[in-house]
């Protein structure tokens, strides 16, 4: 017989201190553009945008990876000479710490700070200190390397592959002792991304399917099989965690976004294809649990969309004082909506090289500021080091409502913490406690992500813990 799970826990109080590095935002040239200048942008939370620095880095630069604390930033390039650079926290003295074989395509920092991950056919891990590689040539799966997630405690990176002779592969890397686990997944298509959701669950994008996999084992979740009509990109997740979205990489099949039902595993509703004109949508930035920016790059145009209780609806209209059209890149800021705020504050938007700022909590348009006309910039990257500005002011729960069988172990059983502005908390020690079964973590201190979590094994007699 199953049990009802339900989630308990208080928030402690850590040492905090406050962090006084600003938040920034870049200008890239892209992953599909020329170029290797970079520029980065402050006044975020002023009257007006600033202009703070300029610098080189390598060929079609397109992901900044700030190390949690701000002391530094790791600058991604699709370029076998210039693969991955570091400036440092004045976005000044460029070095280059890594060139690669295989061009680089997706990074990622855990969220310690620690670690840095670098999906370029094989997974390339650093340590964060003096920037080191600790896996010569980086770990070897059996399959071309190109996408990555970390999860949320920043233990196991999840590597994406596929293979020379068909299919996919995703493999759990040990980030504690930088080893290839045990656990693996293998899918017969051919998989487009890999994502870690806030109920900290893995989810594999296939063609023709979503696949949920529990994290510790690779395996998929019950009724984890999700079958789509469609080749999903890299999923995207409402803040609220009920929701997932994936762009279609194949819209003549009708459908250009899918809204994916994480409770219920299904398809829920979708975007025709017609409503974005047949566009590929490549970027998906959902600043609250309401509305969704799709961005399709090869259009140069934006559409806001609405998302309902299973529906999502285009399109209600262009942000305001920001043209839909000829736009060269977004980015949105990383406020979680709780209660009291009901989205990201803003959204950021490069368009007939001007980069514009639209706070969304007023729907106005509040600053702007010319892009430096040196090159073509056609992305942008929102740069946000850690926030420990003082204890929790809310707490948000993810899988906290599950059935176990007797003597099973549960989904990940997640929070959380967000400062007074809704941004993710560092540095707060999380308790978890439950009256039926054992729990593997009782007090979890939260990383640069704001997120802690446990797992609970069910004893063998009923009831709801």
């Amino acid at each position: 017989m199953s049990r009802r799970l339900t989630l308990f826990l208080a928030a402690c109080t850590g040492l905090f201190v406050s962090n006084l590095q600003a938040d920034d935002v870049a200008a890239l040239p892209g992953y599909n553009s020329l170029g290797s200048n970079v520029a980065v942008f402050g006044g975020v939370n002023s009257s007006s945008l600033t202009s703070l620095a300029n610098f080189t880095a390598g060929d079609s630069t397109f992901l900044i990876l700030p190390k949690p604390d701000g002391s530094k930033y790791y600058v991604i390039a699709k370029s076998t000479s210039s693969s991955v650079t570091t400036v440092d926290t004045n976005f000044e003295n460029p070095k280059l710490i890594a060139s690669f074989v295989t061009s680089p395509s997706a990074a990622a920092i855990t969220s310690n700070g620690g670690k840095l991950v670098v999906a370029a056919g094989t997974l390339h891990i650093f340590e964060t200190t003096k920037d080191q590689e600790l896996v010569p040539g980086g770990i070897n799966t059996g399959v071309t390397i190109f996408d990555v997630a970390v999860s949320l405690d920043g233990t196991t990176a999840y590597a994406l592959g596929t293979s020379t002779s068909g299919g996919s592969q995703v493999n759990a890397i040990n980030l504690t002792n930088n080893t290839k686990g045990t656990a693996q997944y293998g899918l017969l298509g051919t998989a487009t991304g890999v994502a870690v959701g806030p109920n900290g669950r893995v989810y594999v994008s296939n063609q023709n399917q979503i696949v949920e996999l529990d994290p510790t084992t690779l395996q998929p979740t019950t009724d984890g099989v999700i079958g789509v009509n469609a080749i999903p990109g890299r999923l995207v997740f409402t803040p609220d965690g009920k929701y997932a979205l994936a762009a279609n990489q194949n819209p003549v099949t009708g459908q250009a976004i899918l809204l994916i039902d994480l409770n219920a595993k299904t398809i829920a509703n979708f975007v025709a294809s017609a409503d974005v004109q047949d566009q590929i949508i490549d970027t998906l930035l959902v600043p609250s649990s309401t509305t969704v920016f799709a961005y399709s790059s090869q259009a140069e145009t934006l559409y806001q969309m609405g998302i309902g209780s299973g529906s999502i609806a285009c399109c209600t209209g262009a942000p305001a004082g920001v043209s839909s059209t000829f736009v060269q890149g977004v980015a949105i800021s990383n406020e979680v909506p709780f209660p009291g705020r009901t989205t990201a504050q803003y959204l950021f938007v490069a368009s007939s090289n001007i980069l514009f700022r639209v706070d969304l909590t007023v729907d106005q348009l509040t600053a702007q500021l010319a892009l430096p006309t040196s090159q073509s910039f056609n992305a942008l990257e929102y740069l946000a080091p850690e926030s420990t500005n003082g204890s929790p002011v809310a707490l948000l729960p993810y899988g906290n409502s599950q059935a176990l069988a007797p003597n099973t172990t549960s989904e990940p059983l997640v929070v959380l913490a967000l400062d007074v502005n809704g941004k993710p908390l560092s540095g707060a020690t999380i308790t978890f406690s439950t009256n039926l079964g054992s729990l593997s973590n009782t007090s979890v201190t939260t990383g640069a992500n704001g997120y802690a979590s446990t797992v609970l094994t069910a004893p063998a007699t009923n009831g709801t813990a």
